[in-house]
């Protein structure tokens, strides 16, 4: 942040923030039917200020480095709640690092958008304006809400589905250099790649003349991908979806990311075109039976003696944009942090 700022305004605009949004305020308790949670009464956000203006620029850029780390990687206490916190860094005269964390539990990307905006008009108008007529729904009144919908009929309709669709699946035999250990640890490595904008029109070109979107014709390539490393013929991918099909919840903070499975014959080696439209309606397929939570699909297949773990590829395309943050009379500038300008997301788990 370049400019004036205001260190009050800035808290009392989390403070509303995290006053409008409950997800920000609950406390998660284990029951006999799963995760119960609750929402705490407003109380200010925990905002750690530090200037480190005085700091030689080695020992201010480590400062900084620090700080923000700490911010990131300090546990959440799910069972105390507070799950907003950030830490303000005055790095020169008129220039602020402001780092903002929260659990993943309560929020998705789509909820970046939401707090950035929200955020932004808090600082500059004292307030947040109302609500949308019907929309804001609270993360724990969606959550109500859903699963009073999945009713017995259409929850038989949903696992009919998914397990007609996963049945047999087995997940991706990819070639490894080390024997797999009995219980991994899931820690892994990430390598970043920028594609030129020529690339993505390209592939959008594709999609356009197949009638699919750019998130399809990623699925098939991850497909034919690893149709050429694992030499399988039947190959699940993964897709992260986020399940907001109402303005009902446009404007609410919370996790409505559901996990889809997209399944691909290519036994027959089809061409890419023909791939494509296998993927596309698998995707079309999956869509209109994405109201079953994964988690709760996964229990089904290992209670069935299934294989839970078939999907292990993931591929998520997140928006065009992570969202601005405006803040009356100062220039707001993302931190150029590694690892998070990839808008497309491949995960394999070997």
């Amino acid at each position: 942040l370049h400019g004036e700022l205001r260190v009050d305004v800035l808290q009392a605009a989390l403070d509303a923030l995290a006053a409008r949004h409950d997800a920000f305020r609950l406390v998660f308790s284990a029951g006999a039917d799963g995760l119960r949670q609750q929402a705490r009464p407003p109380a200010p956000v925990p905002l750690e200020v530090h200037d480190l203006r005085t700091r030689a620029p080695e020992a201010r850029a480590e400062a900084v480095a620090d700080r923000l780390e700490r911010c990131a990687q300090a546990p959440f206490d799910l069972g105390a709640g507070a799950l907003l916190r950030g830490v303000l860094l005055r790095t020169g005269g008129d220039e602020w690092i402001l780092a903002l964390a929260t659990h993943h539990i309560v929020y998705d990307g789509w909820s970046r958008e939401i707090l950035l905006r929200e955020l932004s008009v808090a600082y500059r108008e004292g307030a947040l304006p109302p609500s949308r007529p019907g929309a804001g729904a609270q993360f724990a009144d969606v959550a109500a809400a859903r699963r009073a919908r999945l009713g017995p009929a259409r929850l038989n309709v949903l696992s009919g589905y998914w397990h007609g669709v996963l049945a047999g699946a087995e997940p991706p035999a990819l070639p490894v250099d080390r024997a797999p250990v009995a219980a991994p640890s899931f820690a892994g490595d990430r390598l970043t790649v920028h594609w030129p904008p020529a690339l993505l029109e390209r592939l959008r070109s594709v999609g356009r003349r197949h009638g699919a979107t750019l998130h399809m014709v990623l699925v098939a390539a991850v497909q034919a991908l690893l149709r050429r490393y694992t030499g399988q013929g039947d190959l699940v991918v993964g897709t992260a979806v986020a399940d907001r099909d109402s303005l009902a919840v446009a404007d609410t903070i919370g996790y409505l990311v559901n996990t889809l499975a997209i399944r691909a014959d290519l036994s027959d080696d089809p061409s890419f075109a023909e791939l494509l439209a296998r993927v596309r309606s698998a995707c079309l397929g999956a869509y209109a039976h994405a109201d079953l939570p994964f988690d709760a699909l996964a229990a089904e297949l290992s209670a069935a003696g299934g294989d839970a773990p078939a999907v292990r590829a993931m591929v998520v395309l997140e928006g065009p944009g992570d969202g601005e943050l405006e803040l009356a009379g100062l220039r707001a500038e993302p931190l150029p942090l590694p690892g998070h300008s990839a808008k497309f997301e491949l995960s394999v788990l070997a």
